[in-house]
This record gives C-alpha cells, sequence and structure tokens, in this order.
C-alpha cells in the first residue's frame, strides 16, 4: 500500500502483480475492496493498482468533491498514474470511475480505457438496501464507517 499527495489530498494506493499496468477505479461509494476478484483475476499477467477516490468510502482523503467533480478527478487520475505507472497503463472504471476515466487527459501513460456501466448513462436506483450500506459513511465519514473499505 502506498500514499499518494494530490491536488484532492491523500490518496491511497493498492500495487500487485507484474506485467503490463492496469489501473483500477471503483464506483460511487465503493472501494478497490469490492474489485479484489478483478484484481486476482489480473494479477498473474499484469501489475494491478487500486485507487481509492478521494471523497468515496475507502483510506484516501474523505472529503467529498461538489463542484465540477468529474473534471477534478480526471486531473486527479493524470497525478496517480504519473506517479505510480512506469509505462502506458489500461484505466478500468466502474460506474463513477468509469466517468473519471472519460475525464482524464489522454498521455504517455494511458494506454486505453476500459469503462464498466459508466455513471451517468442512467439515473441511478438507490434501494433500500444500498441506503443502509453507504449511509452511514456519508453522515460521518471515517475508516469504521467504511467497513470493508477500510481495511
Amino acid at each position: 500500500m502506498s500514499t499518494l499527495e494530490t491536488s484532492l489530498g491523500m490518496s491511497t494506493a493498492v500495487t500487485a502483480g507484474q506485467g503490463p499496468a492496469v489501473v483500477l477505479l471503483a464506483g460511487t461509494n465503493f472501494c478497490p475492496a469490492t474489485l479484489l476478484q478483478v484484481a486476482d483475476a489480473l494479477t498473474p499477467t499484469r501489475q494491478v493498482i487500486m485507487v481509492d477516490l478521494p471523497g468515496q468510502p475507502g483510506l484516501s482523503s474523505s472529503q467529498r468533491l461538489r463542484r465540477e467533480r468529474v473534471m477534478a478527478y480526471g486531473r486527479w487520475v493524470g497525478e496517480v498514474m504519473e506517479q505510480l505507472v512506469s509505462g502506458p497503463a489500461v484505466l478500468v472504471g466502474h460506474s463513477l470511475g468509469a466517468a473519471v476515466a472519460l475525464s482524464t487527459t489522454p498521455g504517455p501513460h494511458l494506454a486505453g480505457l476500459l469503462l464498466v456501466s459508466p455513471a451517468g448513462l442512467s439515473r441511478a436506483r438507490l434501494t433500500p438496501a444500498l441506503l443502509r450500506a453507504t449511509l452511514p459513511w456519508l453522515a460521518a465519514p471515517s475508516r469504521r464507517a467504511a467497513g470493508p473499505c477500510s481495511t
């Protein structure tokens, strides 16, 4: 696990495996812990980098972004990739992570994008189960409230 200083505050990343890099970005109210099965499938042949989005559950800054959120995240991804990726990497984003990936400026560290259920293409459906899982963290961001995302 590594800690990065970024324009959006402290960001936490976990890196595993070797080979061409894949950067995984989780969706709204999720964290890299929710992507472990994907990471496990990729690590035999790839270096997998999972990064907590600031303002989302996990170990990065808990400061929620309000204005120009996606554009700020796009700049943030560029900073993160510059610090963590030595060559071209595929950026994989789920939900909000896909919107963040789409807002990233192409550069030497970006080999391609894989977008899974990009946010904004359809209206989010808030179920009681989703609200029960996310409201504690939204009400008071902390490691304890992040549940499985804090490990």
